[in-house]
């Protein structure tokens, strides 16, 4: 039985507001580990039952 995709997490860019010592994706507010290319964006969105 396929269960398939139940949980998706998306991070469009490595900034946010918050400055937790234990992240481990070292995200902050000057965060420049790159960001999501709106193709990629694209195509996820059309990955059956993500859009859902």
């Amino acid at each position: 039985m396929d269960a398939g995709i139940s949980f998706v997490w998306l991070e469009i860019t490595g900034k946010c507001q918050l400055e937790c010592t234990h992240c481990y994706a070292e995200s902050g507010p000057t965060g420049d580990h790159g960001q999501m290319q709106e193709n990629d964006f694209s195509r996820l969105l059309r990955w059956p039952n993500v859009a859902c």
